[in-house]
């Protein structure tokens, strides 16, 4: 912020090429009273006469500047009066020609003076400049906008009518002053900018996303506010996220990261994929799509793409194609902005730049923080304030090469300007403090919770919110605060309140507000999780979460990197409280078991975090489950420099990872990231270390920590200088890079393995002999350069693609040729790979997809005839004989023959095993993809589902590689008994949800109890039990009417199942429309027999009482009130004591005589001689049911 008059005006005028309002200049509210402060000083120093000469002929712009904003916002009813109270000036501005000088000023500097007419011109004209402020708009959009096209009593008036009934209707009563002072004075001005605003939102609707344009005719804060007002008013779920763009500054690589989203059970049916459009050239890339588990929830993965060129936008959707009819639907969409387009400020901005940097989409201003940039290579920054360049990385290779790479810390700047040829063809970007948020205080999170969406979780203890509450928003009234609890049994707490309204509860201190939650809980700590929506004036917008559990102990809980081992982590959790504890969905390699009292938690060493659940349950039974994420000390690391060369992006590593030395010396700044969390590590003091793990004493080369300029907690470690090492020492085949962490508190030291650098063999001639049949004994010879260490080679049949590979370690003194025995080669075409791996490691079974050398020892013919003998020969199980003929045939690529021996493999697919069915699933993938539906349709048959959920654990990876196999299939169930085996043992969110939505739609009676028992257990979000449920209402709401009196999910489910699917048939609800014996009505009220409200009821329903707005056609609003009591058979009028029916047709019926005569006989009978018959008392017969009729039209539309 400026501290003076000069340097304001510096800055102001620095706008004007560039604007055509004041408004479009940034100026918050602090601003405006920066402002006020200096100009207030400047009066009380030299007298409001000699004031009033500076401010005109010094400070043009402050003075005209300060001028529209106070009109902004301004809320008495005299704005020069009002302005002289705000400057503690004398009341007769006018008479200094205040006003003159404003307009005299407008055209010396060439903005728009609108040359008004009439007494008010002065003010009419500041006041169009002063605008909406930006910290009023979303109050504008919320309360003004939308609502002038969406209320029905609104959305036809012309603009300059709906503003008329604005300014006199009730938006004068709750509305923001600054808004209806704009409508007031803006004249044409303010119907141009109404009508501009709501084409704005028009064009959203139409095209699902937001694409500014110069036609839109609007300042370019108020477009950038609507689109971030946008954003947030469309909402989403916590723990879902939005597209992002992330740099990665070493590799210097950009990729677009999708947005994470919760899917409904109803799109899982469909192929889902991403479409990524370059809005610049029209190209388009289609990406599928993983589903993952997130606790009860699925969500779209956040999975990545690449950005190889300067992109300026991208258009991302969320595309489903039915199977049925292929049709595509377009469910989300978004515009992402990448680079910036001509005429724009060339600057990128990038935040979080110690972890994951990610472009900030900055509107106007950017936050006081250490930020990078990006921006062309002939520009540079200027900086007003303190000036504190960081780091400059130079240019970015490749497509990128005309932009460059530099961090600044900008805490201390007041605004930067970027320069090009000595010139600055942009305006100033200001840069500010970000304001104060609400927080948690008068409460300790618990310290070994980590929840990735940022909610704290309080033991025994109920947070206090600290309010940052200063002059320009003291006004209580003006805070709003909704806190709700979310799960299935919400605790029966909702509240929404002020500030005002909770004073009683409200501690201050100078400018700090404190607000004690307590007195909506009580004393005692309400399990849950809870959610706190607040609003503050100028468009103060922020969500709170929390989660409170009334007691926990975690014991045993390893409190430093000694975690990483081997060995499994184990710890315990225990509770007063009456519990249980289980996994959230879809966690893996963590196992919950309990004993006496307390949870014993099993994961594997490389976790970083274990998510749990707490269920404890309501005294109706109803579970209130509390998500804990216990966060595990640990380290992980990423290798950097060589994504360029693999095309693939970094990823972070818990395990060590082998790369190729040839890929680390072909990178260009190969680099190393240690990551350790849980644990206070002395940074300075750690290093890594290049060692040849054969030898004991196996240093070769120290490696210390490079400062980084990033900051954080972040190791960073330069790996070039380990080149020359890796060049000359060719004798070594592998070397290992390990990390030596240095604790700072502790002595301890610990040692890591974080890469192993494979020497990449170079092999050719190569052969296999048979030296011995009886024996088992073989040879294989080649041909290398030199003898490496550590090698081995793997061997398998091409013609037997189900046969596990053979792995041999070649001794390391043995040249060009190594013997090998205890299997048997039959003749067959044979493939080998060699490769370089420690001693130590595992056998590798996976079967590489290149890089391997053909070795023909057999005659394919030959072989085709020998097992077409055997074929002749053989009884019972021939599908293995089959198979290596199909295999035989492809490899001497005979199409007609492969087809049919393909044929004969699928339609006899049980005889084969299930590792061989895999086998061959992923061998018809290479062969021919347009069969591998065929094959997989007859795995998932309720025999094979069978032995596989027999014989194969969980964990098991044939178990896990076959069910993800069958989430490949979208076609439905024909037997009712796979989809009960699947939602038995599948653990696959795709399967679960398709078999649910199966069995629903075939009406299998059991499944609404397994849903509700899934819901109750966590497995299940309730949300979409609903949606499955909603695919046959009238079954569901059959079973769950029965379930009601049982299971209290039951009565939650069906009044959420009634608020989606609106209409059921054969229900009936409040709303609907009457018509009975003796007139037509409103149903207002369901209630049953001991007099309870209900939500619905079966319309052939003989008991319960209908609460009924007789006549309200004629009588207006909710007519005459009546019980229609079904069990009784009687019509009563509980507000009478005798009715009066209409003799001429015995329609009617009404307890007051003048409805008779004056109402129902001149609609019905033309006014003419009415005639009736009084009933001694309030009750009638009820002789034929009524009839029900939904009215959701005149519901939504009452006109």
């Amino acid at each position: 912020m400026q501290k003076t008059l000069e340097g304001w005006e510096n800055y102001l005028r620095s706008f004007l090429s560039h604007i055509h309002l004041l408004a479009e200049i940034p100026l918050d509210y602090s601003d405006v009273g920066n402002l006020k402060g200096l100009i207030r000083d400047l009066i009380r120093a030299k007298g409001i006469q000699d004031a009033t000469n500076v401010l005109a002929n010094e400070f043009p712009t402050v003075f005209i500047t300060y001028l529209s904003a106070f009109s902004a916002i301004n809320t008495e009813a005299g704005y020069w009066e009002a302005l002289a109270d705000s400057l503690n000036a004398p009341r007769h501005l006018h008479n200094l020609n205040w006003h003159k000088n404003y307009l005299s000023i407008l055209k010396k500097l060439q903005l728009n003076s609108f040359e008004y007419t009439g007494s008010m011109k002065y003010v009419t004209t500041i006041r169009i400049h002063g605008g909406i402020p930006a910290y009023s708009l979303p109050d504008y959009f919320e309360f003004l906008l939308f609502p002038s096209l969406e209320k029905f009593f609104w959305r036809d008036l012309p603009a300059d009518e709906f503003i008329k009934n604005l300014l006199n209707g009730e938006f004068r009563f709750y509305g923001d002053h600054t808004i209806l002072n704009f409508f007031e004075f803006s004249g044409e001005v303010g119907i141009s900018y109404l009508l501009a605003c709501q084409q704005m939102v028009k064009d959203v609707k139409e095209k699902g996303y937001f694409e500014p344009s110069l036609e839109m005719n609007l300042p370019s804060y108020v477009v950038d506010a609507f689109e971030d007002f946008r954003q947030r008013r469309e909402g989403k779920k916590n723990g879902e996220s939005a597209p992002k763009i992330i740099c990665d500054f070493y590799e210097k690589t950009f990729t677009l990261r999708f947005p994470k989203l919760f899917i409904s059970p109803n799109l899982v049916e469909n192929d889902l994929f991403w479409r990524v459009v370059n809005l610049r050239n029209g190209t388009q890339q289609d990406l599928p799509i993983r589903l993952l588990r997130s606790g009860i929830n699925v969500i779209v993965s956040g999975d990545s793409f690449k950005i190889d060129e300067p992109v300026i936008e991208l258009l991302i959707s969320l595309i489903s194609k039915s199977n049925n009819d292929h049709e595509v639907t377009t469910h989300r969409t978004w515009k992402v902005p990448v680079f910036p387009a001509s005429g724009k400020s060339p600057l990128m901005v990038w935040q979080n730049i110690q972890e994951e940097p990610t472009l900030l989409r900055w509107r106007q201003k950017i936050p006081a923080e250490a930020l990078a940039v990006i921006l062309p290579n002939d520009c540079s920054i200027l900086v007003d304030g303190v000036e504190k360049c960081i780091g400059k990385f130079g240019n970015l290779p490749n497509a990128f090469s005309d932009w460059k790479l530099e961090v600044w810390n900008f805490s201390e700047s007041n605004y930067i300007l970027v320069e090009r040829n000595n010139d600055f063809p942009w305006p100033p970007i200001p840069i500010k403090t970000k304001p104060p948020e609400v927080s948690f205080t008068r409460a300790e999170p618990y310290n070994r919770d980590t929840d990735p969406n940022g909610s704290p979780l309080f033991i025994n203890q109920i947070p206090s919110l600290r309010f940052p509450i200063n002059e320009i928003s003291a006004d209580l009234s003006k805070w709003k605060i909704t806190i709700k609890a979310e799960g299935i049994a919400p605790t029966q707490f909702f509240n929404t309140f002020s500030l005002d309204e909770a004073k009683d509860s409200l501690s201050q201190n100078g400018d700090i507000h404190v607000l004690d939650l307590s007195y909506l809980f009580g004393q005692k700590p309400v399990i849950g999780t809870y959610e706190i929506q607040i609003n503050g004036p100028f468009g103060f917008n922020q969500a709170l979460y929390f989660r409170v559990w009334p007691n926990l102990t975690i014991l045993n809980l390893p409190s430093s990197i000694e975690a990483i081992s081997k060995e499994n982590i184990e710890f315990t959790i225990a509770s007063i409280l009456d519990f249980e504890c289980e996994c959230q969905a879809g966690v893996e390699q963590v196992s919950v078991e309990k004993t006496v009292g307390l949870y014993k938690i099993t994961a594997s060493p490389t976790t970083e975090r274990v998510d749990l659940y707490l269920t404890t349950r309501t005294e109706a039974g109803l579970p209130i489950r509390v998500p804990l994420y216990v966060a595990i000390p640990g380290a992980k690391w990423l290798l950097g420099g060589i994504s360029t060369i693999t095309q693939t992006e970094n990823e972070w590593c818990h395990q060590e990872v082998s790369i190729s030395i040839d890929l680390l010396l072909q990178s260009q700044q190969p680099c190393l990231h240690l990551q350790v969390y849980g644990q206070d590590v002395d940074c300075e003091n750690s290093r890594l270390t290049l060692c040849d793990p054969t030898q004991a004493l196996g240093e070769i080369q120290a490696i210390n920590p490079q400062g980084n300029i990033m900051g954080g907690q972040t190791i960073y470690f330069d790996l070039s200088g380990i080149k020359n090492n890796l060049t000359q020492l060719t004798d070594i085949s592998i070397f290992q890079i390990k990390a030596e962490i240095h604790c700072r508190y502790k002595k301890d030291v610990f040692y890591l393995p974080l890469v192993a650098l494979k020497r990449e063999l170079q092999i050719s001639d190569v052969n296999l002999e048979e030296l011995n049949r009886d024996d088992l004994r073989y040879r294989l010879t080649w041909q290398e350069p030199y003898p490496l260490k550590n090698r081995r080679f793997l061997l398998w049949s091409a013609w037997q693609p189900w046969a596990d590979p053979i792995e041999v370690q070649i001794p390391d003194d043995s040249f060009g040729v190594c013997e090998f025995g205890g299997c048997s080669l039959p003749p067959s075409h044979y493939r080998v790979a060699f490769y370089t791996a420690f001693q130590w490691e595992e056998k590798r079974m996976e079967i590489p997809k290149d890089e391997y050398f053909d070795l023909k020892k057999a005659d394919a013919q030959k072989k085709i005839n020998e097992v077409i003998q055997e074929l002749q020969k053989a009884k019972g199980n021939k599908f293995i004989l089959h198979f290596t003929l199909a295999c035989i045939y492809q490899s001497e690529n005979l199409a007609e023959n492969l087809k049919h021996e393909v044929d004969w493999c699928i339609e006899n697919l049980d005889q084969a095993s299930l590792l061989k069915t895999i086998s061959f699933y992923h061998w018809l993938g290479k062969v021919d993809p347009s069969s591998q539906k065929a094959v997989a349709l007859r795995m998932r048959k309720p025999e094979m589902l069978g032995l596989l959920f027999q014989n194969y654990e969980d964990n098991n990876p044939i178990r896990k590689e076959y069910v993800e196999i069958l989430a490949t299939i979208k076609i439905g169930f024909m037997d009712p008994k796979i989809p009960w085996l699947l939602l038995e043992h599948s653990n696959n969110p795709l399967l679960e949800f398709r078999s649910f939505t199966s069995l629903v739609e075939n009406e299998e009676d059991e499944v609404i109890g397994v849903i509700l028992n899934w819901i109750d257990q966590g497995r299940l979000d309730i949300g979409d039990a609903v949606e499955i449920m909603c695919r046959n209402p009238e079954f569901a709401l059959k079973h769950l009417i029965m379930m009601k009196l049982d299971n209290p999910l039951a009565e939650i489910l069906l009044k959420k199942i009634f608020d989606q699917c609106g209409d059921v048939s054969d229900y009936i609800r409040s709303g609907y429309r009457v018509t009975t014996e003796i007139g037509t009505g409103r149903l207002i009220k369901i209630l049953d027999d001991k007099g309870n409200e209900i939500d619905h009821l079966l319309e052939t329903a003989n008991e319960g009482i209908l609460l009924v707005g007789l006549h309200d056609e004629i009588c207006g609003e909710l007519g005459e009130l009546v019980e229609i009591d079904l069990a009784n058979r009687i019509i009563r009028f509980p507000n009478a004591e005798r009715l009066y029916k209409c003799t001429k047709c015995n329609r009617f019926v009404s307890a007051s005589q003048e409805k008779v005569i004056n109402n129902h006989n001149k609609i019905a009978h033309e006014g003419l001689g009415p005639a009736f018959r009084p009933i001694q008392s309030n009750t009638i017969p009820l002789e034929t049911d009524p009839e029900f009729e939904s009215d959701k039209l005149e519901q939504e539309n009452p006109n």
